[in-house]
């Protein structure tokens, strides 16, 4: 991964959240030089916990119709859009596909419709 000084399409960015539990010392290199913080999850999840022990933040449940997430569309059938997904949907998918399928961590899946890909 290389910077490019003269295209700046990043500029906004200020902070990564990796999943991987380390953080290579070359990203980490790349990521102050492009003045981004970069956090592992399980930094952001012990740092939220602290947070709540220390009383300067508070856990909040989601209700049904909270946004989860959105899922951006490619636009195939008409111009692209971020589509609103509910963590009712979201949750209830889940429960669906782990009530029907039983996935184990041996199992592989094919990822093949919009769908699919919102579920990953």
């Amino acid at each position: 991964m290389k910077i490019d000084d003269t295209e700046n399409k990043m500029s906004k960015l200020v902070n990564i959240i990796c999943y991987e539990n380390e953080v290579s010392d070359e990203d980490k290199a790349l990521c102050v030089e492009a003045s981004i913080n970069i956090h592992t999850m399980e930094s952001v999840i012990f740092k939220g916990r602290e947070a709540v022990k220390n009383g300067t933040a508070s856990i909040k449940e989601p209700n049904c119709d909270d946004i989860y997430m959105f899922s951006y569309t490619s636009g195939t059938t008409g111009d692209p859009k971020g589509v609103k997904l509910s963590h009712k949907m979201v949750m209830t998918s889940a429960a669906a596909v782990n009530d029907r399928s039983k996935f184990t961590s041996d199992d592989s899946y094919i990822s093949y419709l919009p769908a699919a890909h919102v579920f990953e």
